[in-house]
């Protein structure tokens, strides 16, 4: 049977058009958990199975990880608190921050949801927070400590606490569920040249870690490079650039591997996202849905082999809703 393609009928194509968004909009969830069922079918890549934990997996030591500021309980019982990183203020709303008390750079996140950060830095080259905040989701924002404008920043995560991240437009990260709304004021870490620092990223299944991949100027000209836990580099791209220079192995590249292999040892999949500056490893979050399972490793051999390692229940089939 030939495939028909309602574009050619543009008054077909607009009513499906309109009832998807109606529908999206008045049963998200709903409609989320029946993409992810779709997506999640017999799930062989490590992406499929994914989203297969996002439509399936409801154990709650996932909503544990996905808190921002409650994972540090949990890190501090694993590896300890010298790996976290320092905390000036946890608030329920932008009114309570305490800006005259806090340092000239500094991070203001979301305890909620991945994304939903202001990063206030002198690299920022005189940024300012964009002037359409209805307009504005789960973004990372950065602005130059002469530009802050305090109202406009509480006012941009006072909308931020009111929303429900598990229910953002698309597939539905559960693990966010049932998380207290707060933010929280950190410290902004800084390499050993003064600038933000890369992202060690350990993709660990079943306690160990089977590739690293590290994000590179994440802000301005963001690369990434994938490489083995013997730092070989793998030539995979994952959906940013590859990193055009050769990388250099950390001097901490053992402990953050061990400290990686330890936070998860309990869980089949996680991963451990961590920063290295030097004499000092930071603990940076546990993500439980790694680009939200729909970025794509080309060529996809990888992805296939990542995704043989990890044993699923496939017997469940209870939706999270």
């Amino acid at each position: 049977m030939p495939k028909i393609d309602f574009r050619n009928s543009p008054r077909v194509y607009f009513i499906i058009k309109l009832t998807k968004k109606i529908l999206v909009a008045k049963y998200p969830r709903f409609i989320a958990a029946i993409n992810l069922k779709i997506r999640a079918r017999n799930p062989k890549s490590i992406n499929q199975k994914i989203l297969w934990k996002m439509a399936y997996d409801d154990r709650k030591y996932q909503t544990l990880f996905a808190d921002k500021y409650k994972v540090r309980e949990y890190v501090t019982a694993k590896i300890g608190s010298q790996y976290l990183t320092k905390i000036h203020h946890v608030g329920a709303s932008g009114e309570q921050i305490p800006w005259n008390d806090l340092p000239k750079e500094f991070v203001i996140k979301c305890t909620h949801s991945s994304g939903g950060s202001v990063i206030i830095t002198s690299d920022a080259q005189k940024k300012v927070l964009p002037r359409a905040l209805d307009s504005l989701n789960w973004g990372k924002y950065l602005i130059h400590p002469d530009n802050v404008e305090r109202e406009k920043v509480q006012d941009f995560f006072d909308k931020l606490l009111q929303r429900n991240y598990a229910d953002f437009p698309g597939f539905r990260e559960v693990a966010y569920l049932g998380i207290s709304p707060k933010l929280i004021v950190e410290e902004l870490l800084k390499d050993d040249k003064g600038k933000i620092p890369s992202d060690f990223k350990f993709w660990c299944i079943n306690g160990r870690v089977e590739l690293i991949q590290v994000d590179v100027d994440r802000f301005l000209n963001h690369s990434r490079q994938l490489l083995d836990r013997n730092w070989d580099r793998i030539p995979v791209r994952l959906a940013y650039p590859l990193l055009k220079t050769e990388l250099v192995a950390p001097s901490n590249l053992h402990e953050m591997i061990k400290l990686a292999e330890t936070l998860s040892n309990s869980v089949d999949f996680i991963r451990v996202d961590l920063y290295d500056l030097g004499k000092r490893i930071v603990f940076g979050e546990l993500t439980n849905y790694p680009g939200g399972g729909l970025e794509k490793f080309k060529p996809a051999e990888l992805g296939l082999r990542l995704g043989s390692l990890l044993e699923l229940d496939l017997k469940n089939n209870s939706l999270n809703l």
